[in-house]
């Protein structure tokens, strides 16, 4: 799993400032050609899902915003970007898993690369999906 510190001083205002936060982290040209089967182009695929993903959630995440009455503003502006920090660090770990369960079904040869391309797009649509 990602381990390295996140770390954002703002938080996003709206939904595209979320995107760049989390495909920044998603960085596709960092993973290195032998430690997957994928393409850069199933790479892109796959951080798509997700952007695609958490641009659809952004109603729900606008509802965490709301301020918790008994805490201080300060300590409520913290809340908050700690959930925007999780946010982005459980979908790096769930992108560096799919990546992981390309490379397991791919040793497998049970299914064509198209098939588990497919497969592994629903499933990270799935993951994402229940955040």
């Amino acid at each position: 799993m990602i381990q390295e510190e996140v770390t954002i001083d703002l938080i996003p205002r709206d939904v595209e400032q979320l995107l760049a936060l989390i495909r920044r982290r998603l960085n596709t040209q960092q993973v290195p050609p032998e430690a997957s089967r994928l393409t850069s182009d199933d790479l892109s695929q796959l951080a798509t899902v997700i952007l695609t993903q958490m641009r659809s959630k952004w109603m729900d995440i606008e509802d965490m915003r709301v301020q918790h009455p008994l805490l201080s503003p300060k300590r409520n502006h913290e809340l908050i970007r700690r959930l925007f920090v999780n946010m982005i660090l459980i979908c790096a770990n769930i992108f560096e898993h799919t990546i992981q369960e390309a490379q397991v079904f791919h040793d497998r040869y049970v299914f064509s690369h198209t098939a588990n391309m497919t497969r592994l797009r629903t499933l990270l649509a799935d993951r994402i999906n229940t955040l």
